[in-house]
Protein backbone atom coordinates (compact mmCIF):
# COMPACT_ATOMS: atom_id res chain seq x y z
CA UNK A 1 0.00 0.00 0.00
CA UNK A 2 2.88 2.39 0.67
CA UNK A 3 4.11 1.91 -2.18
CA UNK A 4 1.02 2.39 -4.54
CA UNK A 5 0.56 5.55 -2.48
CA UNK A 6 4.50 6.84 -3.25
CA UNK A 7 4.00 6.11 -6.94
CA UNK A 8 0.61 8.02 -6.96
CA UNK A 9 2.60 11.18 -4.94
CA UNK A 10 5.46 10.23 -7.60
CA UNK A 11 3.28 10.58 -10.22
CA UNK A 12 1.92 14.01 -9.30
CA UNK A 13 4.86 15.43 -8.71
CA UNK A 14 5.63 14.83 -12.07
CA UNK A 15 2.47 16.31 -13.07
CA UNK A 16 3.09 19.32 -11.14
CA UNK A 17 6.62 19.76 -13.40
CA UNK A 18 4.59 19.07 -16.49
CA UNK A 19 2.21 21.67 -15.89
CA UNK A 20 4.86 24.58 -15.04
CA UNK A 21 7.15 23.43 -18.26
CA UNK A 22 4.17 24.15 -20.22
CA UNK A 23 3.76 27.56 -18.76
CA UNK A 24 7.46 28.43 -19.62
CA UNK A 25 8.05 29.02 -15.31
CA UNK A 26 10.62 26.28 -14.74
CA UNK A 27 13.06 29.16 -14.92
CA UNK A 28 11.21 31.48 -12.45
CA UNK A 29 12.61 32.00 -9.18
CA UNK A 30 9.14 31.77 -7.35
CA UNK A 31 8.54 28.09 -9.05
CA UNK A 32 11.74 26.97 -7.45
CA UNK A 33 11.20 28.47 -3.89
CA UNK A 34 7.30 26.97 -4.30
CA UNK A 35 9.20 23.32 -4.59
CA UNK A 36 12.38 23.91 -2.44
CA UNK A 37 10.03 25.04 0.65
CA UNK A 38 7.68 22.56 0.09
CA UNK A 39 10.35 19.82 -0.36
CA UNK A 40 11.84 21.52 3.25
CA UNK A 41 8.85 21.36 4.55
CA UNK A 42 7.87 17.67 4.17
CA UNK A 43 11.88 17.21 5.13
CA UNK A 44 10.85 18.54 8.81
CA UNK A 45 7.87 16.86 9.29
CA UNK A 46 9.25 13.37 8.65
CA UNK A 47 12.40 14.54 10.62
CA UNK A 48 10.10 15.94 13.59
CA UNK A 49 8.44 12.63 13.76
CA UNK A 50 10.92 9.53 13.07
CA UNK A 51 13.17 10.25 15.83
CA UNK A 52 10.34 10.97 17.97
CA UNK A 53 9.19 7.65 17.62
CA UNK A 54 12.55 5.32 17.87
CA UNK A 55 12.13 5.20 21.37
CA UNK A 56 8.60 4.91 22.81
CA UNK A 57 7.76 2.61 19.78
CA UNK A 58 10.07 0.24 21.70
CA UNK A 59 8.56 1.05 25.10
CA UNK A 60 5.22 0.03 23.66
CA UNK A 61 6.17 -2.81 21.98
CA UNK A 62 7.61 -3.96 25.57
CA UNK A 63 11.02 -4.68 23.86
CA UNK A 64 12.57 -1.46 25.22
CA UNK A 65 13.92 -3.17 28.47
CA UNK A 66 15.82 -5.84 26.39
CA UNK A 67 17.65 -3.28 24.54
CA UNK A 68 18.74 -2.31 28.17
CA UNK A 69 19.85 -5.99 28.96
CA UNK A 70 22.82 -5.98 26.14
CA UNK A 71 26.68 -4.85 26.30
CA UNK A 72 25.34 -1.85 24.73
CA UNK A 73 26.37 1.38 26.16
CA UNK A 74 23.58 4.33 26.47
CA UNK A 75 25.53 6.52 23.88
CA UNK A 76 25.59 3.54 21.72
CA UNK A 77 21.97 3.12 21.88
CA UNK A 78 21.09 6.97 21.70
CA UNK A 79 23.81 7.50 18.79
CA UNK A 80 22.74 4.23 16.97
CA UNK A 81 18.77 5.45 17.56
CA UNK A 82 19.75 9.35 16.30
CA UNK A 83 21.80 8.05 12.94
CA UNK A 84 19.19 5.46 12.24
CA UNK A 85 16.49 8.28 12.60
CA UNK A 86 18.86 10.49 9.88
CA UNK A 87 19.19 7.23 7.61
CA UNK A 88 15.30 6.95 7.09
CA UNK A 89 14.82 10.84 6.70
CA UNK A 90 17.44 10.75 4.20
CA UNK A 91 14.86 9.85 1.45
CA UNK A 92 12.94 13.12 1.24
CA UNK A 93 15.82 15.36 2.02
CA UNK A 94 17.27 13.36 -1.53
CA UNK A 95 13.91 14.58 -3.52
CA UNK A 96 15.00 17.98 -2.38
CA UNK A 97 18.69 17.80 -3.43
CA UNK A 98 17.91 15.79 -6.92
CA UNK A 99 15.48 18.80 -7.88
CA UNK A 100 18.60 21.07 -7.25
CA UNK A 101 20.62 18.95 -9.01
CA UNK A 102 18.92 18.62 -12.29
CA UNK A 103 18.39 22.30 -12.19
CA UNK A 104 21.43 22.95 -11.72
CA UNK A 105 22.52 20.85 -14.68
CA UNK A 106 20.08 22.85 -16.90
CA UNK A 107 22.28 25.98 -15.82
CA UNK A 108 18.61 27.46 -13.75
CA UNK A 109 19.64 27.03 -10.41
CA UNK A 110 23.41 28.18 -9.68
CA UNK A 111 24.99 24.72 -7.93
CA UNK A 112 26.37 26.90 -4.74
CA UNK A 113 22.80 26.56 -3.54
CA UNK A 114 22.77 22.76 -3.38
CA UNK A 115 26.11 23.55 -0.95
CA UNK A 116 24.12 26.30 0.96
CA UNK A 117 20.80 24.50 1.18
CA UNK A 118 22.97 20.85 2.49
CA UNK A 119 24.21 23.01 5.33
CA UNK A 120 21.05 24.97 6.53
CA UNK A 121 19.18 20.40 6.15
CA UNK A 122 22.34 19.29 7.97
CA UNK A 123 21.66 21.66 10.70
CA UNK A 124 17.85 21.27 10.43
CA UNK A 125 18.13 17.41 11.46
CA UNK A 126 20.46 17.21 13.65
CA UNK A 127 18.12 19.53 15.70
CA UNK A 128 15.35 18.25 15.26
CA UNK A 129 16.45 14.21 15.59
CA UNK A 130 18.25 15.14 19.00
CA UNK A 131 15.60 16.96 20.23
CA UNK A 132 13.49 13.44 19.08
CA UNK A 133 15.45 11.58 21.15
CA UNK A 134 14.62 13.27 23.73
CA UNK A 135 11.10 13.42 23.91
CA UNK A 136 11.34 9.82 22.88
CA UNK A 137 13.29 9.07 25.95
CA UNK A 138 11.36 11.06 28.21
CA UNK A 139 7.70 10.21 27.39
CA UNK A 140 6.30 6.42 27.23
CA UNK A 141 4.31 6.71 24.17
CA UNK A 142 4.95 8.22 20.44
CA UNK A 143 1.91 10.51 20.28
CA UNK A 144 3.50 12.97 23.35
CA UNK A 145 6.53 12.69 22.46
CA UNK A 146 5.90 13.50 18.77
CA UNK A 147 3.03 16.18 20.00
CA UNK A 148 6.18 17.75 22.52
CA UNK A 149 8.27 18.36 18.90
CA UNK A 150 5.28 19.59 17.43
CA UNK A 151 4.84 21.92 20.19
CA UNK A 152 8.61 23.14 20.23
CA UNK A 153 8.98 24.11 16.46
CA UNK A 154 5.75 25.49 16.19
CA UNK A 155 6.86 28.15 19.46
CA UNK A 156 10.28 29.06 17.52
CA UNK A 157 9.49 28.88 14.29
CA UNK A 158 5.55 29.78 13.71
CA UNK A 159 4.35 31.48 16.88
CA UNK A 160 7.41 33.11 17.63
CA UNK A 161 8.49 35.35 14.12
CA UNK A 162 4.36 35.93 14.42
CA UNK A 163 4.27 37.69 18.03
CA UNK A 164 7.83 39.62 16.51
CA UNK A 165 5.78 40.63 13.83
CA UNK A 166 2.76 41.94 15.61
CA UNK A 167 4.90 43.52 18.48
CA UNK A 168 8.13 44.60 16.69
CA UNK A 169 6.55 45.08 13.22
CA UNK A 170 7.74 43.65 9.76
CA UNK A 171 10.68 46.50 9.37
CA UNK A 172 11.98 46.25 12.98
CA UNK A 173 15.69 45.14 13.39
CA UNK A 174 15.03 42.33 15.82
CA UNK A 175 12.29 40.95 13.94
CA UNK A 176 14.54 40.45 11.17
CA UNK A 177 17.12 38.88 13.74
CA UNK A 178 15.25 36.67 14.65
CA UNK A 179 13.40 35.54 11.11
CA UNK A 180 16.69 35.20 9.59
CA UNK A 181 17.48 32.41 11.25
CA UNK A 182 13.97 30.29 10.24
CA UNK A 183 15.10 27.57 7.96
CA UNK A 184 12.36 28.33 5.13
CA UNK A 185 13.49 31.76 5.01
CA UNK A 186 16.57 30.81 4.53
CA UNK A 187 15.75 28.38 1.99
CA UNK A 188 14.10 30.95 0.18
CA UNK A 189 16.95 33.18 0.34
CA UNK A 190 19.07 31.00 -1.64
CA UNK A 191 16.78 30.62 -4.00
CA UNK A 192 16.03 33.86 -4.42
CA UNK A 193 19.98 34.78 -5.30
CA UNK A 194 20.55 31.44 -6.82
CA UNK A 195 18.13 31.06 -9.71
CA UNK A 196 19.40 32.56 -12.98
CA UNK A 197 20.17 35.08 -14.06
CA UNK A 198 23.13 34.45 -11.32
CA UNK A 199 25.39 36.57 -9.22
CA UNK A 200 22.26 37.94 -6.81
CA UNK A 201 23.07 39.29 -3.60
CA UNK A 202 21.57 37.41 -0.51
CA UNK A 203 18.62 38.97 0.57
CA UNK A 204 19.67 38.62 4.51
CA UNK A 205 18.21 42.14 5.56
CA UNK A 206 20.41 42.17 8.09
CA UNK A 207 23.68 41.96 6.29
CA UNK A 208 24.05 44.07 3.23
CA UNK A 209 27.32 42.86 1.46
CA UNK A 210 27.11 38.83 1.76
CA UNK A 211 27.74 36.82 -1.20
CA UNK A 212 28.12 33.23 -2.40
CA UNK A 213 31.10 32.44 0.14
CA UNK A 214 29.99 34.83 3.24
CA UNK A 215 26.54 33.54 3.00
CA UNK A 216 28.15 29.70 3.20
CA UNK A 217 30.11 31.30 6.45
CA UNK A 218 26.18 32.72 7.83
CA UNK A 219 24.27 29.58 7.16
CA UNK A 220 26.93 27.35 8.58
CA UNK A 221 26.99 29.39 11.84
CA UNK A 222 23.58 28.62 12.36
CA UNK A 223 24.42 24.91 11.41
CA UNK A 224 27.14 24.75 14.27
CA UNK A 225 24.40 26.05 16.53
CA UNK A 226 21.81 23.55 15.92
CA UNK A 227 23.86 20.78 15.81
CA UNK A 228 25.03 22.02 19.16
CA UNK A 229 21.44 21.69 20.40
CA UNK A 230 20.60 18.82 19.00
CA UNK A 231 23.75 16.60 20.19
CA UNK A 232 23.19 18.59 23.86
CA UNK A 233 19.14 17.30 23.35
CA UNK A 234 20.83 14.01 22.22
CA UNK A 235 23.02 13.92 25.75
CA UNK A 236 20.23 14.50 27.78
CA UNK A 237 18.05 11.66 26.05
CA UNK A 238 21.42 9.63 26.79
CA UNK A 239 21.31 10.43 30.71
CA UNK A 240 17.57 9.27 30.53
CA UNK A 241 17.26 6.27 29.10
CA UNK A 242 17.89 3.78 32.27
CA UNK A 243 15.16 5.84 33.98
CA UNK A 244 10.93 4.92 33.45
CA UNK A 245 12.50 1.24 31.45
CA UNK A 246 9.40 0.31 30.31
Amino acid sequence: MAVIIAYIGLALLALTYGLFAVGGDLDEENTHEFYVNIYTIIGILFVMVLPATSITSEKESKSWSLLLATDLTDWQIVMGKFFGSLYRCLPIWLILFAHLTVFSAFRIIHPVAIVQIAIIVTGVSVLLCGMGLYWSSLFKHSTTAVVMNFVVIAVFWLIGPLLMLLIFGIFDDRFSWYCVGHPLIQVTVVIDATVKPWGGEYNWEVFDDLHAFKSILFVSAYMLARCCTGLFFAWRAKCRIRRNRS
